[in-house]
């Protein structure tokens, strides 16, 4: 359903710009009620860790209200998960409203060099006559005498609302005095991003892999994907993903001949056991791979480099910072320039964004309560990176679908069973076969399930040491049994040329025949009814020098001895792979000369996954990103990193946000570069900004060495 209004609130801070906060319900059309603020009503906090390369910034924002005999609101706390909806507005001077039109995205984003010229002949605020006047003109019609329209109306200012924040209530970030009226309540909303990971990532996709599944939309899809969890109501606005890293991929669908720049991220909703990750997992995964952050401002999302994030107009110029200092200090904006996706029901490139990220200490933040420290971080030698490659030898030597059976229904064909998440048994994820037929007839091979292969290709296609494995369940309340499980192993391949040779393991001897062979379990011990059993085998080197291979496996219904007190067979983790699986971890290691500090990190394995189906590569271990993740951060900390900690008054009708830049601009200090803002508390009443920001190196590249170790 849509959301409507149902609480709002208008007020003004400081300086008499318009500040609005308003609470949706989901589903509600009736009157806008009034909400009573306290002395200081909203405060929206963006909150980074000390470690600024983590790479989601979250965002709350704590409503503080009045009770009183003659206004009340909902109790909160009990309403349902996403029910109802915060949206914060500021109001926007024709500067602004200049500025916004200008930054719009299309082919050729505009650029402001210096607000000040725009502010010096638009600060003026709206009003009744220039709306009027506004109107006529968009309209196609002309206004003689602005004098006579003021003769006939009581002129007023007008606010020209723009959102500033949005997000959710939660049930758990609810608080009220227990006192007569007047008394206080305090209500919290969140953008989300903390929250994804309640959800696990099998709705990015079946199963994320563009050399199994032939598709790949690149890191800006799956992130779209994740925050479409937030846009909620999309009918009524669309919301947009603004991407500054470097290298973003403008398409929508892609196979391996044209790779885009990181098809890791297409991959790496999984664990080492295929077991999902929740989307925060996912979402910090991506991010981390090419040094970015997120958060959310202004109604849409930015994902920005944490280092390297710099106008185009400096980017060509940094090995001289002088021309930082004197084109910062001299009013020049900096201007970012974004790629915008879509959110909503059209997930796709819009085109390119700019945005004008300056703001200076003193012109556009004033000091306050003389507060403002700088902090010099230590400098550091040395970059551990360690991936769990466990996951990647997973994915490469998988031949099958169907493990835990999360993969959708793309990976087995059934004839009698069912695949569901209600079942009562589950090895992992959360699906599981269930099969309630069976037959007492030891000659009967009644089909009930077919896993599918997976055909590989080129380099990674085993010689030897394949290998199956699966789990199964007993349900029963028979005190006797004797149970018999019959499953087949189909083996196609070829040598220099596509499948054309079939073959069937056959366990019991170890080896393989031209016949369909019937491999059986034997049942019999009633303490492991409704526990799971492990059932595997390793084929033997028979397929030396295979180019081409893929392997099925076949259940067949059990055979009982009885069928008294049995209620169903589970199977579940059923897969084959290669001895790709055994893989453990890898350690990149990265150092400069000088300093002693040492900076860890994970990352997910690496991303030249499709690589590994090329037959001319000699190994898909290709670590690029984390190679130039610890280019970045050896960079920043190839000497002192400044950190600076204040409190600023602002002095724009414009907010504070973790997408402006803090250029310190004062008489006797002026930094080389502007800082990059990692933690905002914004007061929308008193119009004052908490922050810490730290100043990345963006000069050239330090000299690096890099040690790949693999365990």
């Amino acid at each position: 359903m849509a959301y409507g209004v149902k609480y709002r609130l208008i007020f003004s801070d400081l300086l008499g710009n318009g500040k609005k906060v308003e609470i949706l319900q989901d589903g509600y059309s009736g009157e806008v009620l009034p909400m009573i603020g306290t002395g200081d009503p909203v405060q929206i906090e963006w909150e980074s860790d000390d470690d600024f390369y983590q790479p989601i910034i979250g965002s709350s924002c704590t409503i503080n209200l009045l009770v009183t005999d003659d206004v009340s609101y909902d109790d909160f706390f009990k309403g349902n998960e996403e029910e109802y909806r915060v949206q914060v507005y500021y109001s926007r001077n024709q500067a602004d409203v200049f500025q916004d039109r200008v930054e719009a995205f299309a082919t050729n984003a505009g650029r402001i060099e210096s607000p000040e010229c725009i502010e010096n002949e638009l600060t003026q605020g709206n009003t009744i006559q220039s709306d009027f006047t506004k109107r006529v003109l968009n309209d196609g019609g002309t206004i003689d005498n602005e004098t006579c329209i003021a003769k006939s109306i009581t002129n007023s200012k007008t606010y020209d609302w723009q959102t500033l924040w949005e997000g959710f209530l939660y049930l758990d970030t609810y608080s009220e005095a227990l006192a007569t009226t007047p008394y206080e309540i305090s209500i919290t909303a969140l953008d989300g991003l903390g929250l994804l990971d309640i959800n696990d990532s099998r709705a990015l996709n079946a199963f994320v892999n563009p050399a199994v599944d032939g598709a790949n939309y690149g890191e800006w899809y799956y992130i779209a994907e994740m925050l479409q969890e937030f846009n909620k109501d999309a009918s009524a606005v669309e919301r947009y993903l603004y991407c500054g890293v470097i290298e973003q991929w403008t398409g929508t669908s892609d196979f391996i001949g044209d790779i885009p720049a990181r098809p890791w991220s297409t991959y790496s909703n999984l664990d080492s056991d295929i077991n999902f990750l929740n989307e925060k997992e996912v979402l910090e995964n991506i991010l981390r791979k090419s040094n970015s952050r997120i958060f959310h401002a202004f109604g849409d999302w930015y994902v920005v480099p944490n280092s390297i994030y710099l106008d185009e107009v400096f980017s060509g110029q940094y090995y001289d910072r002088s021309v930082f200092k004197n084109a910062l200090s001299n009013g020049q904006n900096e201007i970012i320039e974004f790629q915008a996706f879509g959110i909503g029901d059209s997930r796709t490139f819009e085109g390119n964004a700019t945005r004008n990220v300056t703001k200076r200490m003193k012109d556009d933040l004033q000091p306050l309560g003389n507060d403002l420290s700088i902090e010099y971080l230590s400098p550091l030698n040395k970059i551990r990176t360690e991936s769990d490659i466990k996951q990647e030898g997973v994915i490469l030597g998988r031949m099958s679908e169907g493990q835990g059976f999360p993969f959708g229904s793309g990976g087995y064909s059934l004839t009698y069973g069912s695949v569901a998440t209600t079942h009562n048994y589950v090895a992992s994820n959360n699906q599981s076969y269930k099969l309630t037929n069976f037959t007492t007839s030891a000659g009967s091979r009644i089909t009930a399930l077919n896993q599918f292969g997976r055909t590989k290709i080129g380099n990674y296609v085993p010689a030897d040491n394949v290998e199956y494995k699966f789990e199964y369940l007993f349900d029963s309340t028979a005190t006797g049994v004797n149970y018999k499980l019959y499953y087949s192993v189909k083996i196609d391949f070829g040598i220099s040329t596509s499948l054309g040779t079939t073959r069937y393991y056959d366990k019991a001897n170890n080896s393989v025949s031209t016949s369909l062979v019937y491999n059986e379990i034997i049942f019999q011990d009633v303490d492991e009814l409704g526990r799971w059993q492990k059932e595997s085998g390793s084929f033997p080197d028979t397929f030396n020098g295979a180019y081409f291979m893929s392997v099925s496996i076949t259940f067949y219904q059990p055979v009982l001895n009885s069928g008294t007190g049995y209620s169903a067979m589970y199977l579940d983790n059923i897969s084959v792979f290669d001895t790709d699986l055994e893989r453990n971890e890898q350690t990149l290691t990265s150092t400069i000369t000088e300093n002693k500090g040492v900076y860890e990190r994970e990352t997910i394995s690496n991303e030249e996954i499709v690589n590994a189906f090329y037959s001319t590569l000699t190994t898909p271990l290709s670590i690029d990103d984390d190679t130039n993740a610890a280019q970045q951060i050896l960079n920043d900390y190839r000497t002192y990193v400044p950190r600076y900690e204040g409190t600023g008054y602002g002095l724009k009708t414009k907010p504070l946000t973790p997408m402006n830049k803090l250029y310190m601009n004062f008489t006797n200090f002026k930094d080389d570069q502007s800082a990059m803002i990692d933690t905002v508390k914004y007061n929308l009443r008193r119009n004052e900004a908490e922050f810490v920001a730290h100043t990345p190196n963006n000069d050239p590249d330090v000299t690096i060495t890099s040690q790949l170790r693999q365990n």
